[in-house]
């Protein structure tokens, strides 16, 4: 069944992303991280629009770039890694480990994909 047409109350909505992200961490545990992927998206949107740049926000696009890199969607893993790292940079520094664990990953991918120098 698709989840899509979901739109739960603003109040909530932050527990139903939570829920959601829990779902897809189990999926992902499972090996079934293609079906993991739509209801991270949908999380991360959920959770996007009530705190943009809050830190679970910015955990959740970081988890949904590394779930798009496990399945080969290397194009749109690096551009959320891109996005989130910025975020990060502007919400914690750049120095905070938040950031550069996920510029780690960037260059991980960009390396693995032979952009990395």
């Amino acid at each position: 069944r698709s989840l899509a047409g979901l739109q739960p109350e603003a109040a909530d909505r932050c527990a139903a992303s939570d829920a959601l992200a829990g779902l897809a961490a189990h999926l992902r545990a499972a090996g079934r991280r293609r079906e993991a992927l739509p209801i991270l998206r949908l999380a991360l949107a959920w959770r996007s629009r009530d705190a943009g740049g809050h830190s679970v926000t910015l955990a959740a696009t970081h988890n949904l770039a590394v779930m798009l890199q496990e399945v080969g969607e290397i194009a749109e893993a690096e551009d959320l890694y891109r996005q989130a790292a910025e975020l990060k940079r502007v919400a914690f520094g750049p120095d905070d480990p938040r950031t550069l664990s996920t510029l780690n990953c960037l260059a991980s991918l960009l390396t693995s994909s032979g952009r990395g120098k």
